[in-house]
């Protein structure tokens, strides 16, 4: 109980943290900066460079979110604790 409490009270701390940070910038994000990631594709080792603009990063971010909901929705998804044993 008393690491959960802690847990949440440090979550907490970092939200606020984070906001007080970003209340402390003057000027926004620049949507249209190009940024680079490096991208881990399944099967190899290596990973790739993709690059896109900040904004194109939110909306595939976005898109991604609601792929997963939708997927987890349709599919009614369970960890295998809920499923029961079939193994």
């Amino acid at each position: 109980m008393h690491h959960a409490l802690r847990t949440v009270s440090f979550a907490v701390l970092a939200v606020a943290v984070s906001s007080a940070a970003t209340a402390g910038d003057k000027k926004a994000a620049d949507p249209n900066k190009r940024i680079c990631r490096g991208i881990e594709q399944t099967g190899s080792i290596f990973t790739h460079q993709v690059c896109h603009t900040r904004a194109e990063w939110t909306q595939i971010g976005e898109q991604n979110d609601k792929d997963t909901s939708r997927t987890v929705q349709t599919n009614h998804f369970q960890s295998p604790s809920q499923e029961g044993t079939r193994y």
